[in-house]
C-alpha cells in the first residue's frame, strides 16, 4: 500500500482506502461468522473463488450485521 520513497518519505497508493475497508469488511466477516459458531469445533475455510472448489454445506446463520447501514 506504500512505497518508500526516500529515507523517512512514503508515498501511500491511491488504491489505500479500497484495499483498508476491503480488509476491514474481511475482518468483520470473520468475527460474525465466529459468535455464529459459538464454541463448536468444526472445519472451517474462507471461500476464495479463485482458488475453491464449489462450496457444499449449510448455511448456520443469517442477517444483517449492520442493521442501521442496512449491510
Amino acid at each position: 500500500m506504500a512505497k518508500k520513497v526516500d529515507a523517512g518519505v512514503w508515498r501511500v497508493s491511491i488504491e489505500a482506502p479500497e484495499i483498508l475497508r476491503a480488509m476491514g469488511e474481511r475482518g468483520d466477516i470473520i468475527r460474525t461468522m465466529q459468535r455464529a459458531m459459538g464454541d463448536r469445533q468444526q472445519e472451517r475455510q474462507i471461500f476464495d473463488p479463485a482458488r475453491s472448489a464449489p462450496v457444499i454445506g449449510r448455511i448456520v446463520g443469517k442477517g444483517l450485521h449492520d442493521e442501521l447501514g442496512d449491510r
